[in-house]
């Protein structure tokens, strides 16, 4: 699926939530909002001051008791947009290696490598480099990314049920049985409390951290290193490094 597609089946999905686990007429608001919202920005001139007071008419109307919800589905929508954006992203990048398997992807490890080796750095210059490098990977308890650990699982599950659907070789009743899991997560998504009842203690940011660890992390280095092996075996063959993580050193602050 494209972006395009991925946005509207999520949209639907949400609606088909927003319907059941609070009521029609809270979908309807949020649909008038976001269809003002989506012409207050593609107008100009006039006809944006005419798309302005639209959307804050449609703002000013919301009762009092579904402003939650309506809030709520917003919060919710942009969640998964932007998980819609990270999978096309991550599509791209899967295209543009698929497309020009001769060349490094731009941006990544490869092609790091590829320019040093452009530019003339000897495999002695590569091994001392290597040898002196030390990553430090900073956790940090950052107030903008205040969302509890249970949202993070959710996100990670929707986002691993939408890769799911990339697949060119998915049957029908598969494709519908993903589609119905994206269902079951966002309508759990909804029903669970975003924010916290009390203030975090260390502790809890500590399991945050271990949290981004255990799912993260375990993943994703192995992965670096395994492309950096790939570049330097490429473009250095006779470059030794250092083997396994010990140039990576994680700082957690608090």
């Amino acid at each position: 699926m494209d972006i395009s597609s991925s946005i509207h089946l999520l949209g639907d999905l949400l609606g088909r939530v927003l319907s059941e686990q609070e009521s029609p007429a809270v979908f309807e608001i949020e649909e008038r909002i976001r269809m003002a919202a989506k012409n207050r920005r593609a107008d100009e001139g006039d006809i944006t001051r005419a798309a302005d007071r639209s959307l804050a008419d449609e703002v000013a109307a919301i009762p009092s008791e579904t402003a939650r919800a309506v809030a709520s589905a917003f919060a919710l929508y942009f969640d998964l947009v932007n998980l819609a954006e990270d999978a096309q992203r991550v599509r791209a990048l899967r295209q543009e290696e698929a497309g020009n398997a001769l060349e490094p992807v731009e941006d990544s490890i490869a092609e790091a490598v590829s320019i040093l080796h452009a530019r003339g750095v000897t495999e002695q210059q590569m091994t001392a480099l290597l040898e002196e490098l030390c990553i430090e990977l900073v956790l940090t308890a950052h107030p903008t990314e205040a969302r509890r650990r249970t949202i993070l699982s959710k996100l990670q599950r929707i986002a691993r049920t939408m890769a799911e659907l990339d697949r060119p070789d998915l049957l029908p009743r598969e494709r519908l049985a993903c589609q119905e899991a994206l269902y079951a997560e966002i309508t759990a998504f909804w029903l669970t409390a975003r924010t916290r009842t009390s203030r975090p203690a260390v502790t809890d940011e500590v399991r945050t951290t271990l949290y981004v660890v255990d799912e993260v992390f375990w993943e994703v280095l192995p992965q670096i290193y395994a492309d950096l092996d790939a570049a330097l075996a490429r473009y250095y063959p006779g470059c030794a490094w250092p083997p396994g993580p010990a140039g990576i050193a994680t700082a957690t602050r608090m």
